[in-house]
């Protein structure tokens, strides 16, 4: 065995392949069914000895070459190859229980009050989405102590039930930790407040460190915030105090909630979560999100950006569709383009798209030049970065929004190139800077809420969503 495995460690990659593959076929002389069914049993063994001592790799892939070069079907083929090679997994249906956690300190009273109950930043109505509609399992109320609370809305909605004089999250979190193995789906909803900036400051470390954990194990973090219409508890030094007032004298105050959603959950919870909230973050971005691009202004363009733009010239299933820029000769301006999240379920899509209008995104843009591909070259295409700060860049990204871009196509030649767009979650949101306090006089911010983000530049862990854009 020792000189067989010496032998064939001296073979190519491909000749192992070969040997794991023969090594099991029938022998040609005719056998018995009783000497056959010995012989295949020998086999498997003998393929599965050699494969473990040679360690026999998968199969070579396949590469995308056009079987119809040099037309605009292969290049359509190539492109539906690459496509089908990079697809995203599809998000099934789960049956996640989901665990209510509530601030039931006295400051949370204040989000109560009668006279605005009918207005849609109000703190009933987010009880009734994320309660009543989102169907929780448990509920238990974190305040002196953690306690079981009935999850009614009636219930959830008596001033009686927010007495406590001391905001215990910590306790909530040590339960949630507890599922180690990502079974439910648990929302913490409160007002984010404490009686010091040091025990603000401990319990946002508390939840960073929780979220590390719970997204490093293939979970999602979501943090959702509003301006909840609010009055001012009166003897509770620790809640939120008067800060400025809409024009209709109505005063707010931010009601947060804290989601850890478990896998596979995070479309159901955040449909509901982003319908409920104001702003939303979370990450990682959803690996169900599925990018499209569109024309930022297709009444006209861009200056020079005289060319054809298709929304979506081919799609693969369930792979993203590609958008194509064609010009009759090369663009001597940009045409402004964004990207949308699609999907045909409309809650998702409103979830997916309001991550992208309240996140801080960077681009990663690469492009692979189909020209030799369509001339029938085979193999895999090789993805290059584009430098869009060059002298004369095919592509840029609008200042502060990486889901905004501006591209040109260099004219109707041989070669056309495929661009491959994904974004990528860095920083901290940008509704943050309105939220979070500078100093612990602050009546109405939040103190220590900087400490849920990463430093800006830093990316967060997860598949990028990518959209994909033909240019000739």
């Amino acid at each position: 065995m020792s000189r067989n495995y010496a032998r064939l460690s001296e073979r190519s990659n491909s000749m192992i392949y070969l040997h794991c593959i023969t090594s099991s076929a029938h022998p040609a002389s005719p056998m018995k069914p009783a000497a056959r069914s010995r012989f295949r049993w020998q086999s498997i063994v003998t393929v599965a000895a050699n494969c473990l001592l040679v360690a026999c790799p998968p199969p070579p892939p396949h590469g995308c070459e056009s079987p119809q070069p040099g037309t605009e079907q292969g290049l359509s083929a190539a492109v539906e190859c690459i496509l089908v090679k990079g697809n995203s997994p599809i998000v099934t249906q789960t049956t996640t229980s989901t665990r209510l956690y509530l601030d039931v300190s006295a400051s949370m009273r204040g989000f109560l009050d009668g006279d605005y109950r009918s207005d849609s930043h109000n703190f009933l109505r987010v009880i009734d989405t994320l309660v009543l509609r989102l169907g929780v399992d448990s509920a238990l109320g974190f305040g002196s102590t953690l306690r079981p609370i009935n999850s009614s809305l009636g219930n959830l909605g008596r001033p009686e039930l927010y007495s406590d004089n001391k905001t215990d999250l910590e306790a909530a979190l040590a339960k949630i930790s507890r599922d180690s193995l990502l079974t439910a789906t648990h929302v913490v909803l409160g007002d984010g407040r404490r009686d010091t900036p040091e025990q603000a400051r401990s319990q946002f470390s508390a939840l960073a460190s929780l979220a590390s954990k719970w997204t490093s194990r293939q979970g999602t973090f979501i943090v959702a915030v509003s301006l909840a219409n609010f009055h001012t508890v009166a003897g509770d030094p620790s809640g939120c105090g008067t800060g400025p007032k809409t024009p209709s004298g109505v005063q707010r105050c931010p009601l947060y909630a804290f989601v850890f959603a478990s896998p596979g959950d995070e479309d159901r919870i955040g449909a509901l979560v982003s319908a409920a909230f104001e702003h939303i973050y979370a990450w990682p971005l959803p690996r169900s999100m599925s990018l499209e691009m569109e024309d930022a202004n297709p009444a006209t363009g861009s200056a020079g950006s005289s060319g054809s733009f298709e929304q979506r010239w081919i799609s693969g299933p369930p792979s993203p569709s590609v958008a194509r820029l064609q010009a009759p000769a090369p663009m001597k301006g940009f045409r402004p383009l964004r990207l949308v999240a699609r999907g045909d379920n409309v809650a998702v899509r409103h979830w997916h798209n309001k991550l992208l209008e309240d996140a801080r995104l960077s681009a990663k843009v690469s492009m692979s030049v189909l020209g030799e591909l369509m001339k029938g070259e085979k193999g895999e295409l090789a993805w290059i970065d584009i430098d869009a700060s060059a002298a004369n860049p095919r592509i840029k990204v609008d200042t502060g929004s990486a889901a905004n871009v501006s591209v040109r196509a260099s004219g109707n030649n041989e070669e056309s190139s495929l661009m491959r767009y994904q974004l990528i979650l860095s920083g901290a949101p940008r509704w943050l800077d309105d939220f979070v306090a500078a100093s612990a006089r602050d009546p109405v911010k939040t103190m220590g809420l900087s400490l849920l983000f990463i430093a800006p530049g830093q990316e967060v862990a997860g598949r990028p969503p990518t959209a994909y854009l033909r240019l000739n």
